[in-house]
């Protein structure tokens, strides 16, 4: 696998994901499935631009696959938890409401759970290498 180069589009994805999160900010609700999508998408860029900038254009071996793979998994899982709370400890910040619209406890739930969708991550991305291992039990050929 060819890790790509990083490019001026790939370089406009965090501008393209600001702009979404500046939205979400500007929007009253207490909902927790917009942080908890935010803060996996965050966690997919910061992952992918890491790997783009150590090895862009480069060649991977499958082994080295193998394991960005398992480590991609559990960091998009756990990091996308802990950069949930983080967005929703920023919303609750920035509206500054005398009720805010995450509570202290409903942050903490979400950090709770940082360990739970690591490995619910890390899960995932072992049955996409087993599925990449055995593409015939998918199609049925």
């Amino acid at each position: 696998m060819t890790v790509p180069k990083l490019t001026a589009l790939t370089r406009l994805y965090p501008v393209g994901y600001g702009l979404v999160v500046l939205v979400w900010l500007s929007l009253e609700g207490s909902s927790t499935l917009p942080p908890a999508l935010l803060g996996i998408g965050l966690a997919v860029i910061l992952f992918g631009w890491i790997i783009m900038r150590r090895h862009s254009g480069e060649r991977l071996s499958e082994r080295l696959v193998r394991r960005y793979v398992l480590m991609g998994g559990f960091s998009m899982g756990a990091g996308g938890a802990i950069l949930s709370a983080l967005l929703m400890f920023f919303k609750s910040s920035w509206h500054g409401h005398i009720v805010p619209d995450y509570p202290f406890g409903m942050i903490t739930a979400m950090l709770w759970r940082a360990p739970l969708w690591g490995i619910a991550g890390l899960l995932l991305a072992v049955g996409v290498l087993l599925l990449q291992s055995n593409p015939q039990s998918v199609t049925g050929n």
